[in-house]
């Protein structure tokens, strides 16, 4: 059987024009960038009192008990954002938004989503320019950055601006950037890998509705 090149042909969904594989590879090149600009940016910016290569990455690596804060820290964040999915028609809105974007993501392209965003980001805003913006500063321009144009999406820099000051009041408690960085990865692994995992039914909703 041969295909009518003048019969309509099917519509596939936006994710299949990059691909999953090709969301992966995006986002490591993406993010290996924004680590090596957040630690050049640390080698080479200066401060009244000289380099900041003392508190890029913390004065001292933090206990074992920090590191389980980071990554209890972001379970929490986690059981907040599916209380908003039972309780706020928008946030399963915009989940399955995000969920058309990503595709249909398996848990082991998910894991590493959450390890190049989760470092890339965390070394850059609690990291390269904690010094210089605080706490105040790069928790706005946390925000700032995760703006996406999709009016579906318009609360997402709120939880951003939520979840970045969260990460940065971890920062300031810890004096290190190790915690807020299993937060990050905690976060955006369970989140994204539950988005592939319900994939089908989040887009099928979304069509439906």
């Amino acid at each position: 059987m041969t295909n009518d090149p003048t019969s309509p042909q099917p519509t596939e969904p936006q994710h299949a024009t990059l691909g999953t594989r090709g969301i992966v590879r995006l986002a490591a090149g993406f993010y290996g960038i924004v680590a090596l600009f957040a630690v050049g940016y640390a080698l080479f910016a200066r401060t009244e009192g000289g380099a900041d290569t003392d508190s890029f990455l913390g004065l001292a690596f933090p206990s074992l008990g920090l590191l389980f804060a980071g990554i209890g820290l972001g379970l929490v964040i986690v059981g907040v954002v599916h209380v908003g999915l039972r309780a706020l028609p928008g946030v399963k809105h915009a989940a399955a938004i995000m969920a058309e974007v990503f595709g249909p993501l398996t848990w082991k392209q998910a894991l590493a989503l959450a390890l190049f965003s989760g470092v890339g980001e965390e070394l850059l805003f609690r990291g390269a320019l904690w010094p210089h913006l605080g706490l105040i500063g790069t928790t706005c321009l946390f925000g700032l950055v995760h703006i996406l144009p999709r009016r579906g999406l318009w609360g997402y820099p709120l939880f951003a601006l939520a979840a970045g000051l969260l990460l940065g009041l971890l920062r300031d408690a810890s004096d290190s950037v190790w915690p807020s960085i299993l937060a990050h990865v905690t976060v955006n692994a369970l989140n994204l890998g539950w988005l592939g995992a319900k994939h089908a039914e989040l887009t099928s909703q979304a069509a439906d509705a």
